[in-house]
């Protein structure tokens, strides 16, 4: 194995593990912590291209989960309505069937909210 497959590895091991222990946050409904970790495993992500497509989509659908626990659900369906077709291919079974079920939840409670302030 070259040194640059070993690194990329290393690093989607490394990315991955971190997306597995936000989802151990959400559980437990730390959605601040679990935010922030998605959050930079995205941004770290986003900056390895194509290659790290997989990781960024699971940390992508599970930053959404993160911001819709925190009730942020224009934030939710933002970041989920720009990646989901690409997700629901490229992504682990959990994140394919998580990340339709929150933006879905979050488009609807959007939609409710912005009903009651009319």
């Amino acid at each position: 194995m070259h040194a640059t497959s070993l690194q990329k590895s290393v690093t989607q091991g490394t990315l991955l593990r971190r997306c597995i222990g936000g989802m151990s946050q959400v559980a437990e409904g730390q959605f601040v912590l679990a935010e922030r970790f998605f959050s930079d495993v995205l941004a770290e992500v986003e900056q390895h291209g194509g290659a790290y497509i997989g990781i960024a989509c699971m940390a992508g659908a599970l930053l959404g989960e993160a911001l819709y626990g925190l009730n942020d659900v224009d934030a939710a369906c933002r970041l989920l309505d720009k990646r989901i077709d690409v997700l629901e291919h490229v992504s682990i079974p959990d994140t394919v069937l998580r990340a339709p079920i929150v933006l879905a939840s979050a488009h609807w409670r959007a939609h409710v909210f912005s009903a009651r302030t009319e």
